[in-house]
């Protein structure tokens, strides 16, 4: 008995701010605090979200936000991934574009937005273009330092055998920066669905 009398009280205090939270805004809400028009109740925005489920509505939406975010993160994987390999292996291609790319990196992308709505319009093209460009600074320089981190004595040893660049880079390198350039799709997956759909 108190053995799940303490599993309970664990359970409530590990969640215990999510209905604190929504009380918190049902009374805002009820007393005039907050105005209803900017920020409805917890009720009114359930029963939307159930209307708008059960006509397809939110579905729909959501259907096209996400392919275009994946659409635009996969161009951006494809692209930025060998780009970042290429930085890491070879000194012409890392003193040409590591600059550009180091430069570039906390420049705001929202800033070039209206350069991709003059040139792709409003639709689902511009919104693919900003996503990709979104996506392809952190693509590039987190692959680009899980390729520089490799340990040299793992290509060394590849090299004593006899491996090719191609043999390196395909079994030995990306294998071996793997864990970083799952972790930094991983973030980006997550971030661009948000960014993508507060720009729809």
């Amino acid at each position: 008995m108190a053995h799940t009398f303490a599993q309970a009280w664990s359970l409530v205090a590990r969640w215990y701010s999510i209905p604190l939270l929504l009380l918190v805004w049902q009374v805002a809400v009820a007393s005039g605090f907050v105005e209803s028009r900017l920020l409805p109740g917890p009720g009114r925005v359930w029963t939307a979200l159930v209307t708008e489920i059960g006509n397809g509505t939110l579905v729909y939406h959501a259907s096209v936000t996400i392919s275009r975010a994946l659409t635009g993160f996969l161009l951006a994987a494809l692209v930025g991934i060998p780009f970042a390999a290429a930085m890491a292996r070879s000194v012409l291609v890392r003193n040409l574009f590591e600059p550009i790319f180091f430069i570039g990196y906390p420049i705001p992308k929202i800033a070039l937005f209206p350069v991709f709505t003059y040139i792709f319009g409003i639709g689902t093209p511009s919104k693919i273009a900003f996503t990709f460009i979104e996506c392809l600074y952190p693509i590039v320089v987190a692959c680009y330092f899980g390729f520089r981190a490799v340990q040299t004595r793992l290509v060394w040893t590849a090299q004593n055998c006899g491996a090719s660049r191609s043999v390196i880079l395909s079994r030995v390198i990306l294998p071996a920066a793997l864990p970083v350039r799952l972790a930094c799709c991983v973030l980006l997956v997550a971030t661009t669905r948000l960014r993508l759909r507060r720009r729809s």
